[in-house]
Formats: structure tokens, C-alpha cells, sequence
């Protein structure tokens, strides 16, 4: 029976057959520990343990003297964007100013072809030593000199290349630690990408997190004035003083319009600074205040709605205690609320003691926040 591998010579695809023969230098051990390191490099992590992992299971599969990993931009003068190992911050200008020595570095760069290469396979010894690669960097390496090296370069974003090394200080890598890494290769490369989105898409629930426990909405709006991103506090504040949103989260057109009309007026610089906000008076004393941010993606909306002190007494709490959670709900400090209401920190601790027991919350955040979900009773919607 003829057994048959898969191997990866592209950054992203174009998969040739191994045969038999070429992987009879693989031992079962070997196919073991590139299972478990298959295993254990697909779960998502974060990056810093993503990398630590990958290290550490590397060295089960190829043993080095310092492996390690980093990220880079290319088109962007090879600029540094995160590694494994601290001390090649402090190495990677001078990385930068001979990396066009070492053929396979170039080679990768070029074709982005993503498979491991061995320096052996370009360099001899003495034309090794003759380099400035050498001389000024791995003749001086931390953990000893590096005399061989097995790397590999792949495309991981549409700007960032990612670059895993494996040092020796002798020439000893053989043809089955190439065998054994280019066969994982694709699958490594395949969970890094999937790792960087996992974090992309972890902050991007993060920031939306962090949005939503504002007591400001925020609106962000394409070139074509389309809702891209609405926070809930912010889509209960439109439809309470525009009206119910349009067609495919279209602005009410009321708004629209005076987007429109803001954004018009700074492309034609006929508006100096700042757009002026809209105020509209609301139900029961309410204001809402609306301000216009431009970004070249399109233009991002800022609305903040005044509560009365009125509507926070109608919560249970005395005058005292409903200024300070007036000021809470406006982002003030304890400290800058004493200031404001000539009170000393003690006082404000204490008003707010009473205030969390009164509204059956724990926090400053908790009570802003109850604070904006029940007057929506009490103001007209």
C-alpha cells in the first residue's frame, strides 16, 4: 500500500504530493510529536501564548540553540512588529542592515514561498564567516554562535510576514528536520493566521464592550453616511428624538440630513474646527446633544443626553444623593465631585454607599448605567 503526504510550497496553497519514499527518514515518534505539536498550535490562545507554545513544541520536533519568532512588515521597511525573544529588539536595525545576506531570507521574501530553508544549503562555512550577517550578529549570539540555521517565512496578514528560526552552533540539521517542519508548516502558518484574528476579533468585543458601558452613544458612519457600528445606548437615544431608524439602519431623516449638511460644509472648509453639536430638548427637561467627528472612513456620532435632577429623585434617592449620581452619570472622579459640590471624598464615598443600596447595584458603572435604563420609563420615548 503506497502512502501519500501533503506538502505546502506556497505561502497559501498549491499542495504537491510526498510519497513513501521521501518520507521514510520520519519515524512514528516523529509523526507523533508533529501530531501533538498540530495538536496543541490550533487551539486558540493569545499571542504570547501562542508563541510560547510554538517554541516549546518545536523543540520536541527540531532541537536549536535559540528558536525563536517574530513578525514583520515587509512593505514597510521591515518594520518590527512583535517577537518571542525580547533581546532581537535590540539586535533586529542591524538584523535589518545584513539580512539581504542570508540567501534564503531574500529568496522568501521575494517569492513568499513559506517552506523551511537550511543555511547549509547556501552558504559554505568560510562564506558564512566572510558575511557581516555573521560578524555582527551571530558570531556574537546570546546563547553562543549560530554556524547553521533552519527558518521559514510566511505571508500571515496582506502586510505582515511571519519568520521562525532555529539555531545551531554546528552544522547538523539534516534532511529529516526539513522533512518533518515543511510538513507542518502549513498547518502552523494556517493556526498563526487564525490566532491573529481570534485577537483582532477579541478587541474589536472589547472595544464594542467598553462602548457600551459608556454613558455616551457612539454612531460610526461609511462614506455613505450607512450605520457601520451602533451601540444600544445610542440606537434608544435616535429613535427617542428622531424617530425609529430607516431601511438598513438608515439614520431617521432629520439627522441624516444634518450629517449631510455638517460633513458637506467641512469637505469645503467653509467650517472652521469642530462641527457645532445639535442640541434638541427632550421630554421632562432632556437634552441631547449630538456631535460630528469626521474620519476619512466617514464620520462618527457622539450623543450625550443631560438627565434632569428631577428624573433621578423620582429613583428613590434624596436631592444630595441625586447630585452626585448626576455627576457619576457625567464621568466625574469622587474627588472631582467633591470639588464641584463642596463636599469632602469621605461624603461622596458615603452618598454613594446609599446610592448603591437604594438602586441594587455594586459600582459607579452599574449605577450610571441603571440610571439610564430606568428613566426610560420616565422620560417620553
Amino acid at each position: 500500500m503506497r502512502c501519500f503526504f501533503l506538502r505546502n510550497n506556497t505561502s497559501f496553497g498549491g499542495y504537491v504530493l510526498e510519497t513513501e519514499t521521501e518520507m521514510k527518514n520520519l519515524s512514528l515518534r516523529d509523526f507523533r510529536a508533529i501530531l501533538a505539536f498540530l495538536n496543541d498550535i490550533n487551539r486558540l490562545q493569545t499571542m504570547e501564548d501562542f508563541y510560547s507554545t510554538l517554541l516549546t513544541r518545536l523543540q520536541t520536533i527540531v532541537e536549536g540553540n535559540c528558536n525563536f519568532c517574530f513578525e514583520f512588515c515587509p512593505a514597510e521597511e521591515n518594520r518590527l512588529v512583535r517577537t518571542s525573544y525580547p533581546k532581537f529588539e535590540a539586535i533586529y536595525p542591524v538584523w535589518r542592515r545584513v539580512c539581504h545576506q542570508h540567501p534564503g531570507w531574500e529568496h522568501q521574501i521575494r517569492g513568499g514561498e513559506g517552506r523551511w530553508l537550511r543555511l547549509s544549503d547556501y552558504l559554505s562555512e568560510s562564506e558564512l564567516h566572510r558575511t557581516a550577517m555573521y560578524q555582527e550578529v551571530w558570531r556574537e549570539w546570546q546563547e553562543g554562535r549560530v554556524e547553521d540555521n533552519l527558518g521559514t517565512l510566511s505571508m500571515i496578514s496582506p502586510k505582515t510576514m511571519a519568520a521562525v528560526t532555529i539555531n545551531r552552533d554546528r552544522r547538523s540539521f539534516k534532511e529529516r528536520d526539513l522533512l518533518a517542519l515543511n510538513l507542518l508548516n502549513p498547518h502552523l502558518m494556517q493556526a498563526w493566521r487564525n490566532n491573529l484574528l481570534a485577537g483582532d476579533l477579541a478587541e474589536v468585543m472589547r472595544c464594542e464592550k467598553m462602548l457600551e458601558s459608556r454613558q455616551e452613544g457612539v454612531v460610526v458612519l461609511d462614506g455613505r453616511r450607512r450605520i457601520r457600528f451602533i451601540t444600544a445606548n445610542a440606537r434608544h437615544r435616535i429613535e427617542k428624538y428622531f424617530g425609529r431608524l430607516g431601511a438598513d439602519d438608515r439614520l431617521p431623516e432629520k439627522l441624516h440630513s444634518w450629517v449631510c449638511y455638517r460633513t458637506n460644509l467641512m469637505e469645503r472648509s467653509l467650517a472652521a474646527g469642530p462641527a457645532d453639536p445639535l442640541v434638541l430638548q427632550g421630554a421632562g427637561n432632556s437634552e441631547l446633544t449630538v456631535t460630528l467627528v469626521p474620519d476619512p472612513a466617514g464620520v462618527t456620532l457622539i450623543l450625550q443626553e443631560r438627565v434632569p435632577l428631577c428624573d433621578l429623585t423620582a429613583l428613590g434617592l434624596t436631592r444630595r444623593q441625586s447630585e452626585v449620581l448626576l455627576w457619576v452619570t457625567r464621568g466625574k472622579s469622587n474627588e472631582e465631585i467633591g470639588i464641584i459640590l463642596t463636599m469632602s471624598l469621605g461624603t461622596v464615598k458615603k452618598h454613594l454607599e446609599h446610592i448603591f443600596q437604594k438602586l441594587g447595584v455594586e459600582n459607579r458603572t452599574s449605577a450610571a448605567a441603571t440610571v439610564t435604563t430606568r428613566l426610560r420609563g420616565l422620560l417620553l420615548s
